[in-house]
């Protein structure tokens, strides 16, 4: 008994899906280095109660220029 070469059942290999399997499969790899960071600087067990929270937090500057609109803590900003 042979087995056949092509499954119908299965979707026949593009350029389109590779391309589209690579570019998702290097998405996931990218989030992932950036999930598994490491920590740097020097460890200081006096500020281990402010592990994980802002210790300060203040806008400076405009956000909108012509409407002298404050920046807000949230604001997000593109470099």
């Amino acid at each position: 008994m042979t087995l056949p070469i092509t499954d119908p059942l299965l979707p026949r290999p593009t350029r389109r899906r590779f391309l589209t399997a690579a570019a998702a499969g290097f998405a996931l790899w990218q989030c992932g280095e950036r999930a598994c960071s490491r920590v740097t600087g020097l460890v200081m067990p006096k500020l281990a109660a402010y592990d994980g929270r802002p210790v300060y937090a203040r806008g400076f500057g405009h956000a909108n220029l012509e409407k002298h609109e404050p920046v807000r803590l949230a604001a997000l900003f593109r470099a």
